[in-house]
């Protein structure tokens, strides 16, 4: 599923890191994992090379894992990692579709995902009460209101009350202002900078792989023995009212002789029938129900 090749190193002889080349070992290990459907041993690789060597294409990768796996809170959690480290990402609107349809899925759940982001990294997140750990955070709840506190050695706590839609995930960003001296400007933390295609850029998402529901087998013989049934019913019915006429017929009359004769032979012939069919409507009807289960499966 995932056809992922490594780029070869440039022609021109350099050097080249241990923990490049440690890096790259882990994603073609997950690369080969992946395409034997061995998704839990798949995304732990993944997961070793992004740990050697962060970058976004690995994140994404470990995200088809846990999709496939069927955790998607986590693999929404990559997705989401994925486009924030890559925002203008050539598949961003492929996997934004991928994030929609994990989005319908812990719907049908009942919850929706909260994603937690602060500066500084040591923050700790609490939603709710509940404390989540160091930023980012995430936590699928249940749609309503909400509230999320963030604290940090050394700056102001921040709160917010927010609205979780049911249809929507949500993601939350945090700056703490800072309550000790500012640092120089050159104590700041450089932004990662991703070298251009040091991994392959991912294949589309699957986004319908998981969700498409599984045709159902059509239910001829069901519906052919409940027609027969609907039929034989109508004609018992049709018969003994025809019977039930005869009768009337039979009372009007005041000698006895060939006539009423006929008319009894024909009153009994017409019941006869009625029972007969009565007995096919009940089989075919028993037939139908046995066959709605056997052809359902």
């Amino acid at each position: 599923m995932l056809i992922l090749t490594l780029l070869l190193l440039s022609a021109t002889p350099a050097p080249v890191e241990p923990s490049v080349v440690k890096a790259r070992e882990a994603f073609a290990a997950a690369q080969k994992l992946y395409q034997q459907a061995r998704y839990a041993d798949a995304a732990a690789k993944f997961e070793e090379a992004y740990a050697i060597r962060p970058h976004p294409t690995i994140q994404y990768n470990i995200g088809r894992c846990l999709e496939q796996l069927g955790d998607l809170p986590r693999a929404m959690r990559s997705y989401r990692d994925y486009l924030r480290l890559m925002p203008d990402a050539p598949d961003k609107d492929a996997v934004n579709a991928a994030v929609a349809s994990l989005e319908r899925k812990l719907q049908d759940k009942g919850v929706q995902q909260v994603l937690v982001y602060a500066d500084p990294a040591n923050a700790t997140i609490s939603i709710d009460g509940k404390v989540l750990g160091l930023s980012p955070s995430s936590i699928e709840l249940p749609p309503g209101n909400h509230r999320v506190n963030v604290t940090a050695p050394g700056h102001e706590e921040m709160q917010r009350s927010f609205v979780l839609s049911a249809q929507r995930s949500i993601e939350l960003s945090f700056s703490l202002k800072s309550t000790s001296p500012v640092v120089a400007a050159t104590d700041k933390p450089v932004a990662p900078v991703f070298t251009p295609n040091e991994f392959p850029p991912p294949p589309p998402p699957l986004v319908s792989a998981t969700s498409t529901p599984t045709p159902r087998k059509p239910r001829l013989f069901t519906w052919l023995a409940s027609g027969v049934a609907l039929a034989a019913a109508g004609t018992s019915v049709g018969l003994y009212a025809a019977a039930n006429g005869e009768v009337v017929q039979l009372r009007t009359m005041e000698r006895p002789g060939a006539e009423q004769q006929r008319y009894i032979d024909r009153a009994e012939s017409l019941q006869t029938g009625s029972t007969v069919a009565a007995a096919v409507a009940g089989g075919a009807a028993v037939t139908a129900l046995v066959l709605f289960f056997v052809e359902g499966t």
